[in-house]
């Protein structure tokens, strides 16, 4: 089942965050931030729940870009639990997405994937992704 993420989420996602980046969250840290994306309505969450464990997430960014004429959507976090991968789940929560994207008539979707997720990048190949620029950044 996909629906929007709760507080009562928390600790699934931080599972999640903890795996995508390879790293271990503080929990204390990690909560104050959620409840940031959850109060705010430029971010959506939203979660892939199975048999009562969320095994899936995605972070939206609405994005008001002046060189678009539309607005658009960032994906910023997209992961699925690695034991429930090749399941079908990140394509339905793609679709799910792309859904919500077109109800707001968004012109776009985009996201970022670090070079070393070739996987991941496959992924979004399969489902119409186009790589058509670069990110960088920089950490302060």
């Amino acid at each position: 089942m996909i629906r929007r993420a709760t507080m009562n989420d928390v600790n699934d996602i931080c599972h999640l965050m903890d795996e995508l980046e390879n790293t271990r969250f503080k929990m204390e840290l990690f909560i104050k931030r959620f409840e940031r994306v959850l109060e705010d309505n430029a971010y959506d969450c939203v979660v892939y729940e199975q048999e009562g464990k969320v095994v899936g997430m995605l972070t939206i960014l609405y994005k008001i870009p002046l060189h678009h004429e539309n607005d658009t959507m960032e994906i910023v976090e997209f992961c699925v639990d690695q034991e429930y991968r090749s399941r079908g789940i990140g394509g339905e929560l793609l679709q799910y997405t792309e859904k919500m994207a077109t109800e707001k008539d968004l012109e776009q979707i985009e996201l970022c994937s670090k070079i070393t997720r070739h996987r991941a990048h496959d992924f979004y190949k399969n489902h119409a992704f186009e790589m058509i620029r670069y990110n960088f950044t920089k950490d302060l």
